[in-house]
């Protein structure tokens, strides 16, 4: 009979190795050296002492461990736009708050984090935050977690984005355009105000 051995593998998203045993990811750290010392130790250990999380409950579950598994998702179920648009907002969480479990996770987390970027606008504070209350609310969807502790944080309502752009501007982009078919989008996209793809 032939037995599955599991193998640390590298996630480049997080530089961090990971290794999978009975279906829950052990985070062995960024330096690989040290990683596959960490990685023996625990093959090498019965299996009732080695180090696992409990996913029923979240108990000791990293948060980047369920960022992971979220993308995972994201990717294998969801377009390419989509899973880039998640990536790249949880990755900055995940910078600030590596270390950090779901257990510990507290809406004053999420936002710190957002008030740590004042520059932006209320429409990209409410995306940040969109993220991480998606992937935790997937995660207790799922079995992942039991609860989610940032269930009631407030996120702010987004604000439009209103351009004008004077006939005489529009006439001018219009002029140095020297195909057909795309000044022809331009002046339908101009006069009915509708996006592109519609």
């Amino acid at each position: 009979m032939h037995y599955h051995v599991p193998k640390p593998f590298y996630r480049k998203s997080r530089d961090t190795w990971y290794v999978e045993v009975d279906g829950r990811q052990i985070n062995l750290g960024k330096d690989r050296e040290s990683a596959f010392q960490r990685y023996h130790a625990i093959m090498a250990a019965p299996a009732e002492v080695r180090p696992t999380h409990a996913m029923g409950t979240g108990e000791g579950l990293k948060l980047t461990e369920l960022f992971d598994r979220f993308l995972d998702w994201v990717k294998q179920r969801r377009a390419p736009d989509t899973y880039v648009w998640y990536q790249s907002r949880l990755q900055r969480f995940a910078d600030r708050y590596s270390e950090l479990t779901v257990e510990q996770l507290r809406p004053f987390h999420v936002q710190e984090w957002v008030d740590s970027f004042p520059d932006h606008s209320p429409t990209t504070t409410r995306n940040y935050m969109r993220s991480v209350k998606r992937c935790i609310k997937w995660g207790q969807t799922l079995g992942y977690i039991d609860t989610n502790p940032i269930q009631h944080i407030s996120i702010p309502a987004s604000t439009p984005k209103d351009v004008y752009v004077p006939p005489e501007e529009f006439a001018a982009l219009v002029s140095i355009s020297r195909d057909q078919s795309f000044r022809d989008l331009l002046e339908v996209t101009y006069e009915t105000g509708c996006r592109p793809q519609e």
